[in-house]
């Protein structure tokens, strides 16, 4: 796991054998939950987040071009939306790791996650590049899809597209 848990909370257990590897020209790299990289990162839903901030800030686009600033802040900012702890300790993971495991989403909280990553993308996490990852969680999960239809549009995502029209109800 990596150094961003919550001071109170332990995710599930992560099994990274069916993970999907975002990146795989090179492994994840190793972290230690005890290292010195246990900075305040923000706050979501009244919690502060920990990690290393150069990697975790630094992943998120919209903050690519303030990370000096941000190093330097002591002020911590909210990040809208209100992702359960689980979902935002993956986030941060997925920061270190290239990698996310869609079968650790619980399928009510699946569409509040893709609106998360939609307001906060990072260099491996997009809306965008996970397309066929999304495609894939609709395929073997029961829910209310309609509310990717304004992602599908807004990002031009064919095969969500395909998929979604051809599951209507």
């Amino acid at each position: 796991m990596a150094s961003c848990l919550t001071e109170n909370h332990q995710p599930p257990p992560y099994d990274d054998s069916d993970a999907f590897n975002l990146n795989e020209n090179h492994p994840p790299p190793s972290y230690d939950k005890s290292s010195q990289f246990k900075e305040p990162l923000f706050k979501h839903n009244g919690k502060t987040y920990y990690g290393h901030k150069k990697i975790v800030l630094g992943s998120m686009v919209q903050f690519k071009n303030i990370i000096d600033i941000l190093l330097t802040s002591c002020t911590l900012f909210e990040l809208k939306g209100s992702l359960p702890e689980y979902l935002i300790n993956m986030y941060i993971e997925s920061c270190y790791s290239d990698v996310i495991d869609f079968a650790r989403i619980l399928s009510n909280d699946f569409i509040e996650f893709i609106k998360f990553v939609d307001l906060y993308p990072t260099n491996i996490l997009s809306v965008a590049k996970l397309e066929m990852e999304i495609v894939k969680y609709c395929e073997n999960n029961k829910f209310d899809y309609s509310q990717l239809e304004e992602l599908c549009d807004r990002h031009r995502l064919k095969y969500l597209y395909l998929f979604l029209h051809k599951n209507k109800q």
